[in-house]
């Protein structure tokens, strides 16, 4: 969770300087994160 909400923080408060290629090079790495964080709130429901 910490990841996602680090990257929603350079995403809301340096949307000008964000660097695109990182984000695409780290585009399966932060959908993975994302299908954890999605199960474990499944898990929990």
């Amino acid at each position: 969770m910490r990841r996602l909400n680090g990257f929603r923080n350079a995403v809301v408060h340096a949307y000008d300087s964000l660097i695109l290629d990182e984000i695409y090079d780290n585009y399966e790495s932060i959908i993975n994160d994302i299908g954890q964080i999605t199960q474990l709130f499944c898990e929990k429901l």
